[in-house]
């Protein structure tokens, strides 16, 4: 299984969309997302960034996706699909950052905690 990071943020040459649009970007986006063949979603969360020196609200999702198990031509579809989502709401680009997935095991030591 691979892990998938898929960023976007609000701003229109540095100014935010309006609200209900990017509501509806978000949207459209975690259903692309969801649309994948047997993915599981770790994480999905809004905050904020620095783009270019401004700040702008984002939206993050952070995925399983075992590309192998997935549909043909699975992968450049969704690709496609956030190319689109990205140019119906006049974004330059969307991040999607990929990896593997490493689990690090506890070594049975008790957690250490602080006060």
């Amino acid at each position: 299984m691979s892990t998938f990071t898929v960023s976007i943020g609000r701003n229109i040459d540095g100014e935010p969309m309006p609200r209900e649009r990017w509501i509806k970007f978000q949207a459209r986006v975690e259903g692309t997302i969801q649309d994948l063949h047997d993915v599981t979603v770790f994480f999905a969360g809004r905050g904020g960034g620095i783009w270019e020196g401004r700040y702008e609200e984002a939206a993050t999702w952070v995925f399983g996706w075992s590309e192998s198990l997935g549909l043909p031509g699975e992968w450049k579809r969704f690709l496609d699909d956030l190319a689109y989502w990205a140019d119906q709401y006049d974004q330059d680009a969307i991040a999607v950052t990929t990896g593997s997935t490493r689990f690090v095991e506890a070594k049975g030591k008790p957690a250490r905690r602080t006060a």
